[in-house]
């Protein structure tokens, strides 16, 4: 759902731009607000594309507001609307900050055709449905994109804003969260709609940590909240299956030494070629993983990448993970500098 905020203290012309807003399409929620300091407070509780405005208001004007949005929100399109002339030196301003300015009188005709128009810019880059954030996003990594994601949480409804440039993840925004906790919260979202805008009006970098290593914690908590339980990352699906009730013994002594058949394997051929020594540090099975992989398999579906034969996790610390698929994923972890090419030359 895409929202939009319209700001004007004279109830029945707020009541006619909204109307008229709205009847551009059933997919726009339009919130209205009568000053200022009411439009702060939805902007802090809604992901909002775009903006119109008055500038004369009580309370805290529209020039007020407008100077508190390019601070705060700066990925928001704005409309100024005014029945008053505007000194020239403010004009100026509104002219640098590329706004547009509607003047009373206006035909409503004119609104909806220069919000359409702005909704249709924004939308340049396209909209995914049924996808997974976190994937998508490894996807913006790798192709170093600059860009705008505005993401909907179909089952719930919440909003968010991812912001790229050049493949770097610099903020993140949903209801009153913004940075590495507002990231966390959309990477651990399912059943998604995603618009793409083919810009990013931000400059600073927010979040400081490698994308990578946000989707991993968000997938883990996810499944630990989903499990109702944290355990540590050392575990094992050998150490869960400990706990396994007893009727199931037979299966699982079973099916742990297929895996452990898999992961001997794996660690021979891998622990065997002279130019990965000293870079693998550990090989496992870990089950917390199947999030992850199933997610990569249906972007890989998606775009027909074909068979997924391993990924890695740049965590950004000394430590890296390569994840091969299997029932449960194997999990190597190597040495940042370990060479991938010879690795994945290695496990082929």
């Amino acid at each position: 759902m895409t929202e939009i905020l319209v700001v004007d203290d004279d109830k029945s012309f707020l009541k006619t731009m909204v109307l008229g807003i709205k009847s551009i399409s059933p997919s726009l929620s339009v919130l209205s607000a009568e000053n200022g300091l009411e439009a702060v407070e939805l902007l802090k509780k809604h992901c909002f594309c775009l903006l119109v405005t008055d500038l004369i208001m009580p309370e805290m004007d529209g020039f007020e507001l407008l100077a508190y949005v390019m601070e705060h929100y700066p990925d928001i399109s704005v409309v100024v609307t005014t029945g008053h002339s505007i000194p020239d030196a403010q004009s100026a301003a509104l002219n640098e900050a590329a706004l547009i300015v509607l003047f009373k009188p206006f035909a409503l005709q004119e609104l909806t055709l220069t919000v359409s128009q702005l909704l249709e810019k924004q939308a340049d880059g396209g909209t995914l449905f049924n996808v997974s954030p976190g994937t998508f996003m490894q996807l913006i990594n790798m192709e170093q994109k600059t860009c705008t994601l505005r993401i909907e949480e179909k089952i719930s409804g919440k909003m968010g804003i991812l912001f790229f440039r050049e493949g770097r993840l610099l903020d993140a925004r949903t209801g009153d969260q913004q940075g590495e906790p507002a990231s966390l919260e959309i990477f651990s979202w399912d059943h998604i709609s995603l618009s793409i805008q083919n810009d990013c009006q931000l400059q600073e970098r927010r979040i400081n940590r490698s994308m990578n290593a946000l989707i991993l914690e968000a997938t883990q908590l996810k499944d630990e909240k989903a499990a109702g339980t944290i355990a540590p990352f050392s575990k094992t699906a050998t150490d869960a299956s400990q706990s396994s009730p007893a009727g199931g013994k037979e299966n699982n002594e079973k099916g742990n030494n297929t895996h452990q058949r898999k992961l001997t394997e794996i660690t021979d051929r891998l622990q065997n070629n002279s130019d990965l020594d000293g870079f693998i540090q550990n090989i496992s099975h870990d089950h917390r993983w199947n999030g992850v992989l199933s997610q990569l398999m249906h972007v890989g579906t998606l775009l027909k990448t074909g068979e997924l034969k391993a990924f890695s996790i740049i965590t950004g610390s000394v430590s890296n993970y390569v994840i091969i698929p299997s029932k449960p994923p194997t999990v190597v972890t190597v040495h940042a500098k370990c060479p991938k090419e010879k690795l994945y030359h290695a496990l082929e």
